[in-house]
């Protein structure tokens, strides 16, 4: 799966946009989690402006969150998206294998990553850029 997850208007949520994979839909509804206040992947990614990559099932990292119900695959990352200097939400991407993410596709992953930023960056829509988390 591949999601964009923007900040909501008030820039305490980060939700589902639009996505690709088997079940996107199902997956884009459930993805809306706190941000301001939390702990886990989430709150990490975007309140430290980090990028999140957890490498497999070993990988226990944020294993028992409310994330790891909704993102299940024991394989996954969240980039965070900055523009205007501000996050503004995040890339989220998952597998079952870790061996799916070699080199070339964490190079594609990251590519989208910083077009994704630019088009927000370069986007005219004042309710993207204007959400940000507050105080970041």
């Amino acid at each position: 799966h591949v999601l964009l997850a923007l900040l909501d208007g008030s820039g305490h949520r980060l939700v589902g946009k639009i996505g690709f994979g088997e079940s996107i839909d199902k997956i884009i509804e459930s993805f809306k989690f706190p941000v301001v206040g939390a702990a886990g992947p989430v709150a990490d990614a975007v309140l430290k402006r980090s990028d999140i990559f957890v490498t497999g099932p070993r990988d226990r990292l944020y294993e028992g969150t409310r994330f790891r119900q909704i993102a299940s695959e024991p394989v996954f990352g969240l980039f965070p998206l900055v523009a205007g200097g501000a996050v503004v939400g995040c890339l989220y991407f998952d597998r079952r294998e870790p061996k799916s993410f070699d080199q070339a596709a964490m190079s594609a992953l990251g590519a989208l990553r910083d077009q994704l930023c630019r088009t927000l960056a370069r986007s005219r829509a004042g309710s993207i850029l204007t959400t940000a988390v507050p105080g970041r």
